[in-house]
């Protein structure tokens, strides 16, 4: 009887220790969306918001589940499933390029966690296309050496161009005849910088080719938004037109490719430097439209599924950037308006909250509000623009 007792006691107790896996950080996250919207606006804002940046950088970038809302996730934790190395990759990527504009100390801290100090290399080989977003992060920082961290931007370089070699084009996943709308963003920056530091014209040819691709085959004719993936052996769009995010990696990639190749002289690249600026263009004219009017930019563009930070933040990232870039009021505006939302979506310490969950695969979309570092990084650098333009028009 007593061997029973003992047996339910323990049983109890690894139950009690399970369920607080969900039940601490479910109570948790109640206390801290207390006060929602109270981190200020603008420059106050701002500043509050670039701590946390910092405070993730330097102290560890919060996990991003793999599988939003499922209930026990000491089970994902033990099987080695909860997280994912890729996903971390670009909330790291989105966070660096962010610090890296107001310079922040702890850019080294994270990016020395990745790269050998003596060889340059990473010290865990890079295996997934959306890593290349970090690597892209740490090519544009000021604070690497080009030539030092060569072997490692070498090794992101080859990871991509050995799919463009093998399939004329870089598929995402296991799939090689599906593009996704992520590789614009995650990795067509990456080739391009690339391509100038190092001058190898593949990659900045393997990167137009996508963006012209995918500007042909997964941008609807009528609606002008982006699909999810695309077969491109059958030309069939899978997942959703409209999705947020979607919208958000075609925006920001476009945008972050322009500024890679602005950097260059007034005659070099034109032919590349109107292929994106004519899509940057277009997508601003369209996005706006459907921009709701709290500022917010649904997860799913064409529908009411609820808001999204993530998209919000990325969106008025890219609407900020062209706006000052093409002089057009009406983005800028649009971007500030997507900025108030995001205002009221952050928490009293500067934590920008409420963005869909991870995609757990084509047309299997999260219903789960979270926190994503990576919109914490969009939206500071959205805020940065927006600031920079108010300088300029004083």
């Amino acid at each position: 009887m007593k061997f029973l007792i003992v047996i339910l006691v323990i049983l109890l107790l690894a139950m009690a220790a399970a369920v607080s896996f969900d039940v601490v950080p479910y109570m948790m996250n109640i206390y801290l969306r207390m006060k929602m919207g109270s981190a200020g606006v603008g420059e106050s804002w701002l500043e509050a918001a670039q701590s946390i940046v910092c405070k993730w950088l330097g102290k560890g970038v919060p996990t991003v589940p793999r599988v939003a809302g499922r209930r026990l996730s000491i089970i994902d934790r033990i099987k080695g499933t909860y997280k994912a190395v890729s996903i971390q990759s670009w909330q790291e990527g989105a966070l660096l390029l962010a610090a890296d504009e107001f310079g922040a100390a702890e850019c080294e801290t994270i990016i020395y966690k990745r790269i050998d100090k003596d060889s340059g290399c990473w010290i865990h080989p890079l295996t997934r296309v959306d890593e290349a977003y970090f690597a892209y992060a740490v090519l544009s920082s000021p604070y690497t050496d080009p030539e030092f961290i060569k072997p490692a931007m070498d090794e992101a370089a080859e990871l991509l161009l050995e799919k463009y070699r093998s399939y004329g084009g870089i598929p995402y996943s296991v799939d090689n005849d599906i593009r996704f709308v992520d590789s614009i963003g995650l990795a067509c920056p990456f080739l391009m910088k690339y391509s100038l530091t190092y001058n190898n014209g593949t990659a900045m040819k393997a990167a137009i080719e996508m963006i012209e691709e995918y500007s042909r085959l997964g941008i609807h004719k009528e609606l002008g938004l982006p699909v999810h993936c695309v077969n491109i052996k059958s030309g069939a769009p899978l997942g959703i037109y409209g999705w947020g995010r979607g919208c958000g990696w075609w925006a920001s990639g476009l945008a972050d490719c322009y500024e890679v190749l602005s950097a260059t002289g007034q005659d070099e690249f034109l032919q590349e430097k109107v292929t994106v600026l004519k899509c940057m263009l277009h997508f601003a004219q369209t996005v706006v439209k459907y921009q709701l009017n709290d500022g917010s930019f649904d997860r799913n563009l064409l529908s009411c599924s609820g808001p999204d930070s993530s998209a919000t933040a990325m969106i008025a990232y890219f609407l900020a950037y062209t706006g000052l870039l093409a002089d057009k009021k009406e983005y800028m505006n649009s971007a500030q308006k997507a900025m108030q939302y995001i205002y009221s979506r952050t928490r009293r310490d500067g934590t920008v909250d409420y963005s869909q969950g991870d995609t757990m695969g084509i047309g299997f979309y999260s219903q789960e509000s979270i926190v994503l570092p990576a919109a914490q990084g969009f939206a500071v650098r959205a805020q940065m623009i927006l600031d920079k333009g108010d300088e300029a028009s004083v």
